[in-house]
């Protein structure tokens, strides 16, 4: 990791103290993995691999962490994390589609 990325994890730390959710990751393998999380349930479009353009259910932001949060490299199709769709509504377990970014520290998933 770099300095770069301690630095942005660090400031992400304090923005989950405030703004975080808990959310549940489920790799298809098995097992589970209670994290905090930012959710944003306004987000953009995303470019699949496939050339089209698709506008996910909202985008989950964790750290870029094995223990903490969620590795890029982690995720395999089938994965799936429980989010609450709505502010305060209960967890529904969803499926990640696609890796937004995954720099600064911080890994940001496509769900639908």
């Amino acid at each position: 990791m770099s300095e770069f990325d301690e630095y942005f994890a660090d400031g992400f730390d304090d923005l989950t103290r405030t703004m975080g959710e808990t959310v549940v990751y489920r790799p298809r393998s098995g097992g589970s993995r209670t994290l905090t999380g930012i959710v944003n349930r306004d987000p953009p479009q995303v470019l699949t691999s496939a050339g089209d353009y698709v506008l996910p259910t909202l985008t989950v932001t964790v750290h870029a962490n094995v223990l903490t949060g969620i590795l890029a490299s982690e995720i395999d199709a089938g994965d799936k994390i429980d989010v609450a769709i709505k502010p305060g509504a209960t967890r529904e377990s969803r499926t990640i589609f696609s890796i937004t970014s995954f720099d600064g520290g911080v890994t940001t998933l496509s769900v639908r």
